[in-house]
């Protein structure tokens, strides 16, 4: 079961992936290699939780990690085995299974048989009569064995409602008396009962300053920053402890600004905002918003001039309000198309400011995950191992007197005894009162059985598990037949030697220069380092200066340069990404309806070399965003292109901050 849910694990890691190419940070001296979906697979952490990382990572707990334990080249790390990508070897026509080799092609029987494990079995089950249902070679009755008095029937044995009992304060466990106290341990140690051993009171001594968690000694202080600035755990960065700032009129909300005026509406029409939708459109006066059209309600029968008549409703299009130049509508308010700023070298990450230094820890510690971590293991006593983060004892703890340990409970060596009939060495007491049935019925373990056996087809025989079986033996067209399949031989490994379903090699995994294994992971210095003015973010070295528009009437938004609003033909409006007409529907030429709309059937105007964008609406610049000498654009911010690096092509869990997109 534990092969099958790995195996669906990366079946859905593969599939909410999309092969988007991306480059996680390496030093120049390894080698460009790309590496696509089929490269990833399962890894395990020191605890054996599971994640699909790409091959050359490895899961530190919570995240795909460079610079862990590794093995030689066409091998995968299993635990602390080297296994060859190179999967035994099977004849033409075979395959493998578990660790031998079948045929492709499965056993064949006759016309009206099928295969059953080893035997070809009539397709025509055999039948018992009304009452009673097939079960092996057997009809069973659909009533149950009954017992006289308050006795039960417990699937073998009448037996008495009251159970068997120990004496003292001992209690019946598995057909036997143990204590009910905890087996004790003497000196300076305590019973753990999630362990069922003696923990020493004296906790494991982590370097001055750390504390032990999950096997790990972790500094108390945690990850330290530049000054004005604090570390973030869950962006695991260096956060400015200022905000990000908005231009005049506009405020921070989130990572937008937001202008601190509403939305105006022209000429004599009146902002109406919809609740449910969150939605506001410009109305003729007395009329609401209801998310689709102005309305309001007929009086007399009658609507008001510029309105048509919809059931009890008069309705007319609402048009969308004005915003303030170099902002759109969003919802309900303006929003700025300019990101938030932060100050000078710094970088907006969702909606914090990150500074360009990474963070540090203190001498003999090193930065994984969210925390600094020694490379040092914790130290025991003497005669103690560390273990779930306590100091085991090497030695079992002791059951007093004559009592005997195991499995972490003291067994008193006494047998329960029964009030009410005779104890039957599990958990009941036996009345000795036989089980009732049915006529023409038999008790047979805890079922009443008919003495008569189900009925199969003629020239077949009726089979202890319930099958009508033939004369015909199952038939192979190449290999031998053996368990149900037909075997072709066993497997063969080009490279080290046949572990079950894998090739072992005899090399074991190793850390990089530097680093040491600690509790499955590789602790040591970070091989991340950046530029002087860049700073490592999700394997690129990025630049707290955001890339340059060649249009200089375009602004950036933080992705793309916008060039203002598309323009509409005629007399329609533009209403987010689609000219329409301010009539409610009939729709006239060169228009199309759309909802309770009529939409132009033309695409709004964009400015020569711009495009509209239909997710925001803007007019977005056909030309490549430029960033400084040396640099390239990654994900929307300039990065350094020098330098060798890794192609993964693979979607990284949110937050994992192990590479990015291109």
């Amino acid at each position: 079961m534990a092969k099958l849910w790995v195996v669906a694990t990366l079946i859905f890691c593969l599939s909410s992936c999309q092969a988007e190419v991306q480059h996680p940070l390496q030093t120049p001296a390894h080698v460009r290699a790309k590496y696509t979906l089929d490269a990833i697979v399962p890894k395990y952490d020191s605890t054996g939780h599971i994640k699909c990382c790409p091959t050359g990572t490895e899961f530190d707990g919570e995240t795909c990690v460079l610079g862990g334990p590794v093995c030689p080249e066409n091998t995968t790390r299993q635990g602390d085995k080297c296994i060859s990508v190179v999967k035994p070897k099977c004849p033409d026509g075979s395959e493998l299974r578990h660790d031998i080799c079948v045929t492709t092609v499965p056993p064949v029987c006759p016309e009206g048989t099928m295969l059953k494990g080893n035997r070809c079995v009539s397709v025509m089950p055999p039948k018992c009569p009304n009452k009673f249902h097939v079960e092996g070679k057997h009809c069973i009755s659909k009533q149950q064995p009954r017992c006289p008095n308050e006795a039960h029937y417990n699937g073998k044995d009448c037996v008495s409602p009251k159970g068997p009992t120990c004496s003292g304060n001992a209690q019946v466990y598995n057909g036997t008396c143990i204590s009910t106290e905890d087996p004790s341990c003497d000196g300076e140690y305590k019973f753990d009962k999630s362990i069922n051993r003696c923990v020493s009171l004296e906790d494991p001594r982590c370097p001055t300053g750390s504390s032990l968690k999950k096997g790990l000694c972790v500094s108390d202080s945690g990850p330290a920053c530049p000054e004005e600035s604090v570390f973030n755990i869950e962006i695991k960065k260096c956060v400015s402890s200022l905000e990000p700032l908005c231009d005049d009129d506009y405020e921070l909300e989130g990572n937008k600004c937001v202008s601190v005026y509403e939305p105006n509406c022209e000429g004599d029409k009146d902002l109406s905002t919809d609740q449910a939708t969150g939605t506001i459109r410009c109305c003729a006066a007395g009329l609401t918003w209801d998310g689709e059209t102005c309305g309001i309600d007929k009086k007399d029968g009658v609507c008001p001039e510029g309105t048509t008549s919809a059931g009890g409703r008069c309705q007319s299009l609402g048009v969308p309000p004005l915003c303030p130049e170099k902002s759109k509508l969003e919802g309900n308010r303006c929003v700025s198309r300019e990101p938030p700023i932060c100050p000078p070298n710094q970088l907006l990450k969702g909606t914090f400011c990150t500074t360009t230094e990474a963070p540090t820890c203190k001498q003999g510690f090193d930065l994984v995950g969210k925390n600094c971590v020694s490379r040092k293991i914790a130290e025991c006593p003497s005669g103690t191992t560390l273990m779930a983060d306590s100091c085991v004892r090497y030695t079992p703890p002791i059951c007093p007197g004559n009592q005997n340990l195991r499995d972490g409970k003291c067994y008193t060596g006494d047998h329960p005894s029964c009030h009410e009939g005779i104890y039957d060495g599990e958990d009941d007491c036996i009345t000795g009162d036989p089980a009732l049935c049915p006529d023409q019925t038999t008790l047979i373990g805890d079922k009443c059985v008919s003495v008569n056996r189900p009925v199969c087809p003629s020239d077949t025989k009726l089979t202890a598990d319930g099958h009508c079986i033939t004369t015909e033996k199952p038939k192979c067209q190449f290999g031998i037949f053996m368990g149900g399949a037909c075997v072709t031989g066993n497997p063969t490994c080009s490279t080290g030697y046949l572990h079950g379903q894998h090739c072992l090699t005899d090399k074991d995994p190793i850390c990089p220069d530097g680093k040491v294994l600690v509790n499955g992971q590789c602790i040591g210095e970070s091989s991340e380092e950046c530029s002087p003015g860049f700073f490592a973010d999700k394997g690129n070295c990025i630049s707290p200066e955001p890339p340059t528009c060649t249009d200089p009437m375009a602004t950036y938004n933080g992705t793309a340069c916008v060039a203002g609003r598309p323009k509409c033909e005629g007399e329609t409006i533009l209403d987010g990404n689609e000219c329409i007409s301010p009539e409610l529907p009939k729709c006239g030429a060169g228009l199309k309806l759309s909802g309770k709309k009529c939409v132009s059937e033309k695409d709004p105007i964009c400015p020569s070399g711009t495009k509209i964008d239909k997710a925001t609406g803007d007019c977005i610049s056909t030309q490549p965003l430029e960033c400084g000498p040396g640099q390239k654009v990654v994900d929307g911010r300039c990065a350094l292109a020098d330098g060798e690096c890794w192609d993964f092509e693979y979607c990284p869990a949110p937050g994992q901050g192990l590479v990015s997109k291109v």
